[in-house]
């Protein structure tokens, strides 16, 4: 993910990312919430892959600042 977040990075600056990747890491995480114990393993991939990409995208600006 570092190359792409990279390239967002340069382009859009590092507000828009952390703003976008804050709210796909909070839509990633709020649906984890409702699972049950009969949702599906595809559903669980889904979500962890959306907070995953949610906080690839808000580390990147964070190492930037340090």
């Amino acid at each position: 993910m570092s190359p792409i977040t990279g390239r967002i990075f340069d382009r859009y600056g590092a507000r828009k990312m952390a703003t976008t990747g804050m709210t796909l890491l909070t839509l990633g995480t709020i649906p984890f919430v409702f699972l049950t114990e009969n949702s599906s393993f595809l559903m669980i991939i889904i979500l962890y892959a959306i907070r995953t990409i949610g906080v690839a995208l808000v580390m990147m600006n964070l190492l930037l600042s340090v």
